[in-house]
């Protein structure tokens, strides 16, 4: 390849008659081609006359080559009207004649309108070369890059606010003949560590800001902030043509300050020095304008009839298996959900500005923040540009919105992802700051859903990133970038013979192992129309599985067998690029849509999280695989490969795939891990499985006080077991035992919290102060209730004792006993409760007589029914209801006459008389409360010769079932 330049002496004139341009402020011709200073005017004029008026049909290089020399000539006219202005400013200060005077500022004044007229000619020249110079057919010219000043280029803001120190930052961009801007920080470059004192001190420079290394391999940066003041433009096309061999460019700055910093970058990296411009990237998307949303959310997303909205996820065709996209995110949750993997939990890092939790309602429990840009807050303030404040917000809904809350939507990767909102800049040094601040903080994934483009010849810039990069995925990360939404294709490349290169580097997306994501049709247009709604993109557009309209695209092979790998430098999968959002501060009514590659990029990094719940001892380059390999290739019907979509995401098949290896597996849903039961609640032990094509032969669960090498408590069978009741206190163990028909064993415990509800215990029979005889059979009841026991405590729970002996004279709450032998006198009878954990007693007592022949009588209370509960009728506030008292007493001796007394105490009352008789009808209850009251109902027999025997039961009057 031949470099600008015939002669040492045309170098020489070149130089100086470019840093002349430059000192007068005029664009600059950089990469000029010099014709000997013999041609005269009539040759250039000729030139510029062929330039526009012969036809260069197929030879739009020798065309560009004549716009080089053309544009040579008319910088040695500017040159030669600045020296005659040179020598008339010199005649102007020798000469005090005013006549002179004044004829010489008449001739000042025609040389500033030609010089205005000559600089107007070069920057429209400079524009046709620019046209010139687009490649045919990927055809490049054989001529040096070419990059000027010009107007028809303009950075998205003047300057940014300051990130580290108060003063703005102000901004730069340039721009190809194919229309494709970058923006970068025209005052900044990032240089190694070690040598920015060195760099800033020849640039009269200040660091900025340091990022030290924290991964093996990855390099230390250093922001230095220069003087482009001390630069020479004019060297650039020669450090520019040591460091690239690609030709024919014409690239547009927007400033004089934005050409020397590529000056000074292109110097410091041709000596050697590893250098960096800070590029910045812009957030994608388009943003929402052609939906009328509403707080329920639009129609059109499920196929439900009418297309209707629904707040079920497992209804939205952009998330399930059985729709036309076919994606399957939500039938892999429910296979991460069989084999209990959901509790992996996954680190994602959205590196983004504009988080707003608050209007959004709807960010996962527990998600984290932090920031990279200096004293900024990571939450509720608005991201770095200001064509898209709330970027962060969507993005990080599309990746992680909370499950199962009522609100909002769902992220792909909720139900496993860690979150992490990263608020960053969206140049490079900040991003390389945001990745490893992420990483430290957790985060496995990082989404980058913004990025930029520089044009292949400045590629030599990315080498700090590159390396960074490189390192952060040789460290453990995924990366995963937005493709862009230009409708272009990253992959562009332009060629001399078999020479071709990439005409530009879409980054972060070309970036060292970084995984690029471009926009599927999501849907069908929402007005099937495209002559009335051109955002649809056309017929093409209404195919879901096919490219969205605005997304860019890389290159696809035509080898079926070659479909890239995770670190080709291309578009390396598609997945929606249509999806829906919850509220944020630019539509903050509600759910609504959004589109564009930065919601495909962070829908893949969610897709990411649930690939690596499957195993979280993978590493990022599995990850991709299973991303990038189990991906759907689109066909048509003969089977031809799609010319724009590379492969399609498979979430279905991405998980399921990973968990074929690692299963089959079992997972208990109930209990829950660390959750809490108490007394009274009955658990029903229920399990999933994942077979990965193994058949469950037997579950087996044993239930462990304590750990699971505890005593067994109980023991069940079944995928869903028969309920067990939560009795006893503290920790106790669940764990389940799988076999499969392949031989495998699998099993997993759970550990919950058993709390013990202590027992009550009430004795009811015999009475307090009762005289009894040494020669009966002595009834003993009691009352003893504990939750855990909802039946009735066992009989050994419930332990009698007499006086102050330690051995049980009787066990059960309804049992007797017979006292013969016992010393006659005053007695205490004492009924316990105990359930093991916690005991309850109640006592009596009892005066022992001689019996004598006449055996004393007995009594059954048979109405109410003890423990019985009754719902009362409303009468003005009070509820009231009538109970039948009914009693047997019995007498062995048949010439006694038996005289049965009924008493009444509501709770915490006396004993009060009721009336007598075997039977009482229509006894009044009456309450105050709804909740009710507990009623005492005691029944009293006497023969009138031996003391009196009774019989007690517990009755509840309530107002009704439920209060």
């Amino acid at each position: 390849m031949t470099r600008g330049g015939d002669t040492m002496s045309a170098s020489r004139i070149k130089r100086a008659l470019l840093g002349l341009a430059l000192l007068l402020g005029t664009t600059l011709y950089a990469g000029l081609t010099l014709a000997s200073e013999e041609r005269d005017d009539e040759f250039y004029d000729q030139l510029r006359d062929s330039l526009y008026e012969d036809d260069w049909t197929g030879n739009h290089c020798g065309r560009l080559d004549a716009f080089h020399t053309y544009i040579g000539g008319l910088y040695l006219k500017l040159a030669l009207i600045d020296r005659q202005v040179d020598r008339k400013e010199a005649d102007l200060a020798a000469t005090a004649k005013p006549s002179v005077q004044r004829a010489i500022a008449r001739q000042l004044e025609r040389l500033a309108a030609d010089r205005a007229d000559m600089l107007a000619l070069i920057q429209v020249t400079h524009e046709d070369a620019a046209a010139t110079s687009l490649a045919v057919d990927g055809e490049a010219c054989d001529a040096p890059n070419l990059y000027f000043v010009g107007s028809a280029v303009s950075p998205f803001l003047d300057q940014l606010p300051g990130s580290y120190g108060p003063a703005p930052r102000p901004l730069a961009a340039l721009s190809d003949a194919q229309g494709r801007i970058a923006h970068f920080f025209s005052t900044e470059i990032v240089v190694e560590r070690p040598m920015a004192a060195d760099i800033a001190s020849r640039w009269n420079g200040v660091i900025m800001a340091e990022l030290p290394a924290v991964l093996p391999g990855e390099p230390e940066l250093a922001l230095v902030l220069v003087d482009t003041s001390l630069a020479d433009p004019a060297e650039f096309p020669d450090f520019e043509a040591q460091l690239t061999d690609t030709r024919g460019a014409v690239i547009q700055v927007s400033s004089e300050q934005g050409l020397a910093l590529l000056t000074i970058a292109a110097a410091e990296a041709a000596a050697g020095h590893m250098i960096g411009i800070n590029w910045i990237g812009r957030p994608g998307g388009y943003e929402d304008g052609y939906l009328a949303e509403s707080p329920t959310g639009p129609n059109g997303w499920t196929d439900l009839p009418g297309g209707a909205w629904s707040n079920n996820p497992y209804n939205w065709n952009h998330m399930r298996a059985g729709s036309d996209l076919g994606l399957g995110v939500v039938e892999a949750w429910t296979l991460l959900d069989e084999a209990g993997k959901l509790d992996n939990k996954i680190g994602i890092g959205i590196l983004d500005g504009g988080f707003y939790p608050g209007i959004n309602d709807d960010f996962p429990v527990g998600f984290r923040s932090l920031s990279v840009v200096g004293a900024t807050a990571a939450l509720n303030t608005s991201g770095l540009d200001p064509a898209s404040p709330d970027h962060g917000t969507p993005v990080l809904n599309t990746a992680a919105s909370a499950a199962d809350n009522g609100r909002g939507v769902v992220g792909t990767g909720s139900p496993v992802a860690d979150t992490i909102a990263v608020f960053t800049g969206y140049d490079l040094f900040h991003t390389v700051s945001a990745l490893d601040q992420g990483r430290i903080a957790g985060a496995r994934i990082a989404n980058m859903s913004y990025g930029g483009w520089i044009p292949m010849g400045l590629e030599w810039s990315m080498a700090p990133f590159e390396i960074a990069f490189l390192a952060l995925y040789d460290a453990g990360m995924v990366l995963v970038a937005a493709a862009g939404n230009d409708a272009d294709n990253n992959d562009n490349q332009a060629c001399i013979g078999d020479l071709c290169w990439e005409t530009g580097v879409n980054w972060p997306c070309e970036l060292s192992r970084t995984y690029c994501v471009g926009g599927l049709q999501t849907r069908a247009c929402f007005d099937p129309d495209p002559d009335e709604n051109g955002w649809c993109g056309g017929a093409a557009s209404l195919t879901p599985r096919q490219r969205a309209p605005g997304s860019n695209i890389g290159r696809v092979s035509d080898d079926d067998t070659d479909i890239g790998s995770p670190g080709d430098p291309t578009v390396d999968i598609f997945a929606p690029y249509r999806v829906v959002v919850g509220p944020r501060p630019g539509n903050p009514s509600g759910v609504h849509v959004i589109q564009g590659t930065s919601f495909a990029s962070p829908y893949v990094a969610g897709v990411a999280a649930l690939v690596w719940a499957t195993n979280p001892s993978l590493g990022p380059g599995d990850v991709l695989a299973s991303l990038h390999y189990r991906g759907d290739i689109p066909r048509d019907a003969e089977g031809v490969r799609d010319p724009e979509v590379k492969l399609i995401i498979d979430p279905l098949e991405s998980v399921s795939s990973r968990l074929d290896q690692v299963c089959p597996c079992v997972s208990i849903k109930y209990p829950v891990d660390g959750a809490s039961y108490n007394e009274g609640q009955a658990i029903v032990p229920r399990a999933t499985q994942y077979r990965a094509g193994a058949n469950l032969v037997s579950a087996d669960w044993t239930i462990h006080i304590g750990d699971s090498s505890g005593p067994v408590q109980a023991t069940r069978s079944g995928m869903t077991a028969p309920s067990i009741p939560v009795t006893g206190d503290g920790t106790h163990t669940y764990r389940l035992v799988a076999r499969f028909d392949n031989g495998d064993i699998v099993t997993d415990t759970v550990a919950v919290s058993y709390g013990n509800s202590p027992p009550s215990v009430e004795l009811l029979s015999p009475l307090a102060g009762a005289t009894l005889t040494d020669n009966e059979i002595v009834r003993l009841r009691a009352r003893a209730m504990d939750l855990g026991y909802p039946g009735g405590m066992p009989d050994d729970m419930v332990r009698w004792y007499l006086d102050d002996n330690p051995t049980p004279i009787a066990m059960g709450d309804d049992t007797s006993v017979s006292f013969a032998g016992v010393d006659l006198g005053f007695h205490t009878l004492r009924v316990v409760a105990d359930d093991g954990y916690a005991s309850d007693s109640d006592f009596i007592g009892f005066t022992l007589v001689a019996g004598g022949d006449n055996a004393p009588p007995s009594i059954e209370i048979i109405s109410p029914v003890d423990g019985e509960v009754i719902y009362g009728t409303a009468v003005g506030i009070e509820w009231v209801t009538t109970v039948d008292f009914q009693a047997v007493a019995t007498d062995p001796d048949p010439a006694d006459i038996l005289q049965v007394d009924w008493f009444m105490a509501e709770a915490g009352g006396s004993l009060q008389y009721v009336g007598s008789g075997h039977q009482i009808l229509n006894v009044e209850l009456r309450v105050d409360s709804c909740f009710g009251s507990t009623f005492t109902v005691t029944a009293i027999v006497s023969d009138g010769v031996n003391p009196n025997r009774s019989d007690t039961v517990l009755v509840t009057l309530r107002g009704t079932e439920i209060c």
